[in-house]
């Protein structure tokens, strides 16, 4: 019995090991070129004309600081109008990437 428990757990075993995948990453990007945005970003604006910007923390230091390294981007809008704008990066090419 012990051996039939074993040979059960040591299958799942080897079919669970057959669906893990390596993961590679296809974009990374930070904010620290010293406190600009980076290059081919753009502010999409949805209501009002308020853009985003690059700050070591936040409004009123909330947050207190940036996640990780100094700066982080930030949307302040002070009238509390509903502003909105979409910060988009360039297009990002995944054509020779599978399963994306």
């Amino acid at each position: 019995m012990k051996k039939l428990y074993f040979l059960l757990i040591f299958s799942c075993f080897l079919l669970l090991h057959g669906f893990t995948f390596a993961q590679t990453t296809i974009f990374q990007e930070d904010f620290e070129d010293g406190g600009s945005m980076p290059s081919g970003w753009t502010n999409v604006y949805v209501n009002s004309t308020v853009d985003w910007s690059v700050f070591s923390g936040g409004y009123s230091s909330y947050p207190a600081s940036a996640y990780a390294g100094s700066y982080n981007a930030l949307f302040y809008s002070g009238n509390y109008d509903g502003d909105k704008t979409k910060l988009v990066t360039s297009a990002i090419n995944l054509s020779g990437f599978s399963n994306t």
